[in-house]
């Protein structure tokens, strides 16, 4: 048994919950705080959790004064795993058995989480800029070490862009431009490989669409005609100094990149309906849990389904529940009332209830269809 322990965060004063590995359902009113357990076992991954919040929204009844903290214990095949978070000094801190983590990136080499919520459901619609901050989410989940490509690149982007408007000398380019060269062509080759490894997943899947995924832009189209060189790639961000200085950014890099989801009627996910788009989604999901397990066999995998019933017919839901019940990782999932969940076999139930502003939990075992 695994063990989630949440002190003065969000609708929760303290809370105790002990689980298994497999899948777990929540269940309550809307409102009664079960979104908030899904969101405090996401801030155990790198970022802003699946709601995208701070550390002063995280506040008990929005209690600034009192700090929250999350803590989570893990049993492993090699002893106890430990992970605490808190907030400290405005900021959100992690350590791992007691000892500080220097980057929150650091604790993907024990946990990865992926999630769906409403607010996902509508990413398609929100621009390409949205749909690639999804995917590198994505990407560095099943290769860790992008994120830190990742970091490494934007902030030497930032960095340029401000010396493009301080007109900076050319040393300092030159100095940003050999980063981002070898930070992007990491970056592209874990994308080209994270593309690779999702689409023979999804291909395997037989139950939700077979899309087809693509990465395209003007940085993919000249990264591939000239053979991924880094000396050539920081030769042309050099070229491209005078234009970015009217533009007062940088305009080329994988930064601008766009990802593409096609539906197996040819149509790019935009265009399809909310049933299809929903999906989609799915068989992206599905593809993920397959390829995390295949990974990274020996690290925990989280998977976490705010309300994914919705806009799910039976047929459907029925599918992906027969292909949940198949999954070795934490599955935790909500829904308003048991009924929905018909034909999952959970390992064990979680009843939210609301009293005062107070959120409680009221656990129960699964294995009941």
């Amino acid at each position: 048994m695994h063990q989630l322990t949440i002190s003065r965060f969000r609708s929760y004063h303290h809370t105790v919950c002990e689980f298994p590995q497999g899948i777990i359902c929540f269940v309550g009113n809307n409102g009664a705080g079960k979104t908030n357990l899904l969101e405090a076992i996401s801030l155990f991954s790198p970022g802003k959790g699946l709601r995208g919040g701070n550390a002063l929204q995280w506040h008990h009844k929005g209690n600034i004064d009192s700090s929250w903290s999350l803590r989570l214990a893990l049993e492993s095949p090699t002893g106890p795993l430990i992970l605490e978070t808190f907030e400290a000094q405005k900021k959100r801190c992690i350590t791992m058995n007691g000892l500080g983590l220097k980057h929150q990136l650091e604790v993907a080499q024990w946990i990865s989480m992926h999630w769906i919520t409403p607010a996902i459901d509508r990413m398609w619609n929100q621009g390409w800029w949205a749909r690639k901050k999804y995917f590198d989410r994505i990407i560095f989940t099943l290769y860790p070490a992008y994120g830190r490509y990742l970091h490494a690149y934007q902030t030497a982007v930032q960095e340029r862009n401000r010396a493009l408007k301080l007109h900076a000398s050319s040393c300092i380019f030159d100095a940003l431009e050999e980063s981002m060269a070898h930070n992007s062509i990491k970056i592209y080759h874990l994308r080209q490989e994270g593309l690779k490894t999702l689409s023979s997943f999804i291909q395997v899947n037989k139950v939700f669409p077979q899309l087809l995924l693509n990465i395209q832009g003007e940085f993919e189209s000249w990264i591939q005609s000239h053979n991924a060189q880094e000396e050539a790639l920081k030769e042309h961000w050099k070229i491209l100094r005078v234009k970015d200085f009217y533009k007062g950014v940088t305009t080329f890099g994988p930064h601008h990149t766009q990802w593409t989801v096609i539906h197996p009627n040819q149509q790019e996910i935009t265009s399809c309906s909310t049933g299809e788009q929903k999906s989609m989604l799915l068989a992206l999901v599905l593809a993920w849990s397959k390829a995390i397990q295949h990974l990274h066999p020996k690290e925990f995998h989280f998977l976490l389904l705010d309300e994914v019933g919705a806009h799910l017919d039976q047929h459907h839901r029925t599918l992906l529940w027969n292909a949940l019940n198949e999954l070795e990782i934490c599955v935790w999932m909500t829904g308003v009332h048991e009924e929905i969940f018909n034909g999952l076999y959970p390992k064990v139930w979680i009843t939210v209830d609301r009293l005062q502003e107070v959120s409680k939990v009221h656990m129960k075992g699964g294995e009941i269809a």
